[in-house]
């Protein structure tokens, strides 16, 4: 008897495992892609538009207690929270 070495070969017909992205960041890459197809219109509004995108997330955790950060981040870490 051999040593049995676990190997998977690469399969071509098998697509390789997407990650899931969270509600939010989909909506933050949406803004940023329509500030950017927003240049076209108006500069102005499309950096506006764009800084409400990376903006209103950071703002939203930042309200949290840290306790509630802390809370978030375990969950996240115990796979809970669709990441």
């Amino acid at each position: 008897m051999g040593i049995a070495w676990s190997f998977k070969k690469w399969d071509p017909c098998i697509p390789p495992k997407e990650t899931d992205m969270s509600r939010h960041m989909m909506f933050g890459i949406g803004g940023v892609i329509l500030g950017l197809i927003l240049f076209i219109v108006s500069p102005w509004l499309a950096i506006a538009v764009i800084v409400l995108a990376i903006a209103i997330p950071v703002i939203a955790w930042r309200m949290l207690d840290p306790s509630q950060r802390r809370r978030i981040r375990g969950m996240r870490d115990r796979g809970q929270l669709g990441r």
